[in-house]
């Protein structure tokens, strides 16, 4: 009766089902109860029509409170709760149950190590089968059968991707998301249902389709011992270190880190991270941006030889390791997570995408567990958080200084003629830029040019190839869209290339030794603003190897934001200086 005939409308429609498990009656959706229910004994009441999930979910929480306070269960009452309950969903029939007996079938089963490269995930069917494809060969029959048997057990639930929260309020169960919400025909499901926008990029959030959150399974198996490589601290991130560790041991919410650029934030929660490990807790590392989860993930290899761990970001190059203790990921990929992770650590806190977006800060928020802590890294804490340390909401730890005890380069603000549109061959290269770009490639200085739109730095890019002072220097361009852009970037960190143009997709969290940096069209306030500006000169010096390097800003004016950036950067070296974390210099 429900066997075969469902395979069209499996994923998408829902039978509600009533069955007694350990002396208490349950609710249900279930796409194909005769498989679903093979391994109960007794009967199961099942309805005799489906439901789309959003509309099923609804009815099996208003059903299972009516179950739930009254022990007797008869078809008359089953029928009778099911019209009442069904007045709140508009086009729908009611449903009638019916009470089957199914037969005995073998279940699929994943074991412990496949199951744990799902705990604390929330996927949808097909990004979790993708996901396992590499573990396990099974039809979308044999993964919805999986699930149900492991929502059945309480290890898992199903919710769609669009529902109602507890005042009726239609919601993205993905992202959080109550705005960008649109009611559209579906084809999945054959009527009308919401589907979300804000999110659309992990595939389609609607109110007909599933999504899977298979439960964390709390602390890992503490390992013996973790091996911590990391160069010795400096008085004050040892001081550093110790408020985040105290902060991971007593506190809950939120710490920040505000350390200036090249200060060794990462080494100044090492510590912490690994007592959380020790102690088999579950930590994320978490990035805005793509480029720097690699960095990040290698960088936390060498830190931590023998970990396992998890590097996820959009593209190729994502490791999955089941129960990896250590993940590394984009603020968007955290979105695939709920209640999972003890101990977050956001860097870059008031990076683009993540800076300004609700749906990432409730991603992360939701990632972590109730009794987890989130500590928060940035050279350049925006407005609200600096708020909130002066009014001590968010406790707070300060490194004005960089680890190798040299200041932070003083950019020069220049004004000159640049073009207003995009770079066109046969023009002419402004004085000041020839001058600085001349002398770099003279002295075999690797180079990082930025300009504010993708257009710019193209047409720039081919401009500087026909410079004849410059022909002989390797150099590319690179930005978010391009189709080599982990490539191009890797080159010019192996020094392969001597010159790389970029929008401000590399303005923060990539380390490139001896790099020399330019700002072209520096007054564009709407792309260059302060904490910007900061964060590009925070580009230069940062090893020890190479501490000093040139900034140069140049703009057709000097633009408030540029006065700002070259005034941050004079206090915090200041700062650094009052602080004795500065080697004898006393001009900067």
């Amino acid at each position: 009766m429900w066997g075969m005939g469902v395979a069209a409308i499996l994923f998408y429609r829902y039978f509600l089902s009533v069955m007694q498990k350990e002396n208490k009656w349950l609710v249900t959706e279930t796409p194909c109860p005769e498989e679903s229910f093979g391994v109960i004994e007794g009967r199961v009441a099942v309805s005799d029509r489906t439901y789309p999930l959003g509309i099923a979910v609804r009815l099996v929480r208003e059903l299972q409170n009516l179950v739930a306070s009254k022990p007797e269960i008869t078809l008359m009452r089953l029928d009778g709760w099911g019209r009442r309950v069904i007045r709140q969903a508009q086009d729908y029939p009611p449903p009638r149950f019916t009470w089957i007996y199914p037969e005995f079938r073998e279940m699929p089963v994943l074991n412990e190590e496949q199951r744990g490269l799902l705990a604390g995930r929330l996927l949808s069917g097909i990004e979790l089968s993708g996901l396992m494809r590499q573990y396990v060969d099974w039809s979308p029959g044999e993964w919805e059968r999986w699930l149900q048997q492991e929502i059945m057990h309480g290890r898992a639930d199903r919710r769609p991707g669009v529902g109602r929260d507890r005042l009726g309020r239609v919601v993205c169960n993905r992202c959080g998301e109550t705005e960008f919400l649109q009611e559209q025909v579906c084809h999945f499901c054959g009527g009308r249902c919401y589907v979300c926008l804000a999110c659309q990029c992990f595939g389609p959030a609607r109110e007909c389709l599933p999504l899977y959150h298979i439960y964390s399974r709390g602390l890992v198996e503490p390992p013996g011992e973790i091996v911590l490589n990391m160069p010795a601290l400096t008085p004050i991130q040892e001081l550093a270190a110790g408020k985040v560790r105290d902060f991971y041991r007593d506190g809950r919410g939120e710490f920040l880190v505000w350390a200036v650029c090249g200060a060794g934030k990462t080494e100044v929660v090492y510590p912490a991270l690994r007592e959380a490990l020790l102690a088999g807790e579950r930590v994320l590392y978490a990035v805005p941006r793509r480029d720097v989860v690699r960095e990040m993930g290698q960088r936390f290899a060498r830190a931590f030889p023998g970990l396992k761990i998890n590097v996820l970001h959009g593209g190729e190059g994502r490791i999955e390791t089941p129960d990896a203790p250590l993940t590394v990921a984009t603020t968007h990929q955290v979105l695939r997570f709920i209640a999972h992770f003890d101990l977050a650590v956001l860097d870059e806190a008031d990076a683009y995408p993540y800076e300004g977006s609700r749906m990432l800060h409730f991603g992360l928020r939701r990632a972590v567990r109730p009794t987890g802590r989130i500590v928060m890294m940035t050279a350049t804490p925006d407005a609200e958080l600096r708020q909130k340390v002066a009014e001590g909401k968010l406790g707070c730890v300060r490194i004005p200084g960089r680890h190798h005890g040299r200041p932070l380069p003083v950019p020069v603000l220049m004004e000159d003629e640049l073009p207003v549109g995009l770079w066109q061959a046969g023009g002419s290269l402004p004085p000041v830029v020839r001058r600085h770009l001349v002398d770099w490639a003279e002295r075999m200085l690797p180079v990082l040019i930025f300009l504010p739109t993708v257009g710019a730095v193209e047409s720039f890019g081919r401009f500087l190839q026909q410079v004849p002072e410059l022909k002989p220097i390797p150099l590319d361009w690179v930005h978010a869209g391009h189709p080599h852009r982990d490539r191009i970037v890797e080159e010019f960190r192996s020094g392969k290339l001597r010159m790389m143009v970029t929008t401000t997709v590399l303005e923060r969290g990539l380390n490139f030794p001896g790099v020399q940096v330019m700002v072209l069209h520096a007054d564009d306030e709407r792309v260059f603003d302060t904490e910007c500006l900061v964060q590009i000169a925070g580009r230069v010096g940062r090893y020890a190897s190479h501490p000093g390097g040139e900034v140069v800003f140049i703009g057709c004016k000097i633009s408030r934001a540029m006065l700002e950036a070259e005034k941050w950067i004079r206090e915090m070296n200041k700062e650094a200086k009052q602080a004795g974390l500065l080697d004898d210099f006393t001009s900067f």
